[in-house]
């Protein structure tokens, strides 16, 4: 799946508008359906990184979603896949 306006990557989250782009990650702009907040996506490719390489960045991410500061996007859910690591923020 390569992310696309319309598109429903996981239940719950519609992508509106591409928000920015890097070497490894796609940034998206998603509306949630239930209450219409608009929320970040981040789509971090996983297709070069071991099962090893995944599990360790998703537990450093479980981590880092328990801090609480008026600076840090807090980090709503991780929704791994076969191709992307996603980020709900």
């Amino acid at each position: 799946m390569h992310p696309e306006v319309g598109q429903q990557p996981v239940p719950g989250y519609r992508l509106t508008q591409p928000l920015g782009e890097g070497a490894f990650a796609q940034v998206w702009e998603a509306r949630r359906e239930d209450d219409g907040a608009l929320v970040a996506l981040k789509f971090l490719d996983c297709r070069a990184r071991s099962a090893t390489m995944i599990a360790n960045e998703v537990k450093l991410l479980r981590a880092l979603s328990a801090v609480k500061h008026p600076n840090i996007i807090p980090l709503l859910a991780i929704q791994p896949s076969s191709r992307y690591l996603l980020l709900i923020m």
